[in-house]
C-alpha cells in the first residue's frame, strides 16, 4: 500500500482542532506536482475527445480546482463535452450562460442547453429548468411546466429539486396548494441534510401546517438548518431557531437537542453504510472507502494526531492509472459544523488500494468531536464520520 502525504498550508483557529501548519516545502511541491499531473492527464484525454475529461476539464476551470479560475475556458470545454451528448456538460453551459460566467448572459441559451441535458434525465438540469419555468428566464413563465420538472428532479432523489417542489406545493404555483405534499418534499431534501429545506420543515411544525403544530422538532430541524447553513442563512436560521426557543421550556430545548444529536448520528451512520458500495455503474469511476482511523483516539489540547484515510479509487479512463479524486473534511460538534476544509485534489494509482495521512492538532477546548471525510471520483462519493475526544 503506497502512502503519501497531502497536507493543508494554513492554521484555523476553531474550537477543538486545527490543521497543522508544519508543512515541509517538499510536500508541498510534490502536491502541486501530483495536481499538475492530473491536470494535464485530463487535458490530453480531452484534446483527444474525450468528452467526460472535456468536462471535467471545464468543472475544473469554472470552479479554479488545480487550474488558474478561467471562465471562458470552463465554457469552451463544456461546449465540446455538450456538443457531444455529456448530460452534465451541457447541464454545466447551460449554468455558464445562465449566470454569464465565461460567456455573455443569455438565458434563452441557458434553457437550450438545460433542456438537452434535462431530456436525458440529468437531475440537476432538470430543477434548473424546471426554476427558468418558474421565473420566465429564456422561456415564458410556466408555474406548471416548472413543478413539473421539479418533480422529475425530486423523484431521482436530488435534494433542491425536492426543495423547489416543496415551495411549489406551499404557495400553490403549478400545483394545488398542499402542505401535506409540501411536508413530504421538504421531508425528503431535509434528511440529505439540505438545510433550507431543514429550516422550512421547523418552520411546519411550528406553524402546525400540514403536520400538527410541534414546537420540540421544529426546534430539532432549525437547529440541524443552523448548523449546516452557511453566510447569511446560518444568521437568519439561527435567529428563527433562537426566537423559537423563548417560548418554550428547558426541558422542551434539551429534549429537542437530544433528538437533533440523534439524527446527525443517524446521518452519518447512513453515510458510513455507503462506503463499501460502488455508486456509479460498471465501467464508470468508483470509490471505495476501505478505512478512516485517528491515532491516538484521545488526546490533550495542543497535542499532535493524525487522520488517515485508506480507500482504492478505480477509473477506468485513467490511461496513466492516474485517479484524482477530490477529498473534503469538516469538523463537527453536537451536530454544530466548526469547520469545513475546502475540497482538494489527491492523486491515487487506479484500482489500487492508498492512504493518505492528514497531521492534525488539538486545540484548547476539550470535548468529543467528529471529523466527516468526503471523497469523490466523478459521480462516485463515499463518506464516513469519525470520532475523537479532546481530553482536559
Amino acid at each position: 500500500m503506497r502512502k503519501i502525504l497531502v497536507l493543508i498550508v494554513l492554521t484555523l483557529g476553531v474550537p477543538g482542532v486545527c490543521v497543522s501548519a508544519d508543512t515541509t516545502q517538499t510536500n508541498t511541491q510534490a502536491q502541486v506536482q501530483a495536481q499538475e499531473a492530473v491536470v494535464a492527464e485530463l487535458r490530453t484525454r480531452a484534446e483527444q475527445g474525450d468528452a467526460e475529461a472535456q468536462f471535467k476539464l471545464g468543472r475544473m476551470y469554472g470552479k479554479g480546482e488545480g487550474v488558474t479560475q478561467d471562465g471562458v475556458q470552463a465554457v469552451a470545454w463544456f461546449r465540446k463535452a455538450a456538443e457531444q451528448g455529456n448530460a452534465k456538460a451541457q447541464n454545466g453551459l447551460g449554468a455558464m450562460y445562465d449566470l454569464g460566467q465565461g460567456v455573455p448572459q443569455d438565458w434563452v441559451q441557458a434553457v437550450v442547453w438545460y433542456r438537452k441535458a434535462a431530456e436525458q434525465g440529468e437531475a440537476m438540469a432538470q430543477s434548473n429548468l424546471g426554476a427558468m419555468y418558474e421565473d420566465g428566464h429564456g422561456v415564458a413563465q410556466d408555474h406548471a411546466q416548472a413543478a413539473a420538472w421539479y418533480r422529475k428532479a425530486a423523484e431521482q432523489g436530488y435534494a433542491e429539486g425536492q426543495f423547489n417542489l416543496s415551495l411549489m406545493y406551499v404557495n400553490g404555483r403549478g400545483v394545488s396548494q398542499d402542505y401535506a405534499q409540501a411536508l413530504v418534499w421538504y421531508r425528503k431534501a431535509a434528511e440529505q441534510g439540505y438545510a433550507a429545506a431543514q429550516h422550512n420543515l421547523g418552520r411546519m411544525y411550528e406553524t402546525g401546517r400540514g403536520v400538527p403544530q410541534d414546537n420540540v422538532e421544529a426546534h430539532k430541524w432549525q437547529d440541524l438548518a443552523a448548523a449546516r447553513a452557511t453566510g447569511e442563512d446560518q444568521k437568519k436560521f439561527s435567529d428563527g431557531r433562537d426566537e423559537l426557543a423563548r417560548s418554550m421550556t428547558p426541558d422542551q430545548i434539551a429534549e429537542a437537542g437530544r433528538r437533533a444529536q440523534e439524527w446527525t448520528e443517524a446521518f452519518a451512520l447512513r453515510g458510513a453504510a455507503q462506503v463499501a458500495q460502488t455508486v456509479t455503474a460498471v465501467g464508470q469511476p468508483a470509490l471505495q472507502l476501505e478505512n478512516v482511523t485517528i491515532t491516538p483516539r484521545a488526546v490533550r489540547p495542543g497535542m499532535p494526531f493524525s487522520l488517515v484515510v485508506a480507500y482504492t479509487a478505480t477509473d477506468p479512463a485513467a490511461a496513466s492509472r492516474r485517479a484524482a479524486v477530490t477529498m473534503s473534511f469538516a469538523i463537527l460538534s453536537g451536530g454544530t459544523l466548526l469547520l469545513e476544509v475546502p475540497a482538494e485534489i489527491v492523486e491515487s494509482t487506479s484500482g489500487q488500494p492508498w492512504k493518505i495521512t492528514k497531521p492534525l492538532t488539538a486545540a484548547t477546548t476539550p470535548g468529543t468531536y467528529l471529523i466527516r471525510i468526503r471523497l469523490t471520483l466523478g459521480a462516485a462519493v463515499v463518506t464516513r464520520d469519525v470520532e475523537f475526544e479532546i481530553t482536559r
